[in-house]
């Protein structure tokens, strides 16, 4: 797993390449500390080029998830591949988590934690 981080706007994009599973947690668990440490109020996790991602990774996304929201930071999905939007289907996290098409479309969404079925 390779994760880059830039800023756009007011937004923490950290693009995920490569396998996200359980051997990749320490770099995402790090990478969203320096994210929440920049004092962005969303981090927009770009998935355009994860190959594989198993249960373990969405634990990680959902505790994530679930620890910025305690802090005002929205965690939100851009460019997932279809299979991954499949595995959030399947495990109905894509009702929790949103999924936009775009990292364009996921900072210009300014969709506040709680609402517009953001949980």
């Amino acid at each position: 797993m390779v994760i880059t981080q830039t800023k756009l706007q007011d937004a923490v994009i950290m693009t995920l390449s490569g396998r996200l599973d359980f051997n990749a947690r320490h770099e995402f668990q790090c990478g969203i500390e320096k994210a929440k440490e920049s004092g962005s109020s969303l981090i927009v996790l770009n998935m355009k080029d994860v190959s594989f991602i198993d249960s373990a990774a969405l634990g990680l996304i959902t505790v994530a998830y679930k620890n910025m929201a305690a802090v005002n930071i929205r965690v939100v999905i851009a460019q997932a591949q279809d299979y991954v939007q499949k595995i959030f289907a399947l495990a109905n996290l894509q009702n929790i988590i949103k999924i936009y098409s775009s990292v364009d479309e996921a900072v210009s969404s300014r969709v506040s934690v709680g609402s517009s079925g953001v949980r």
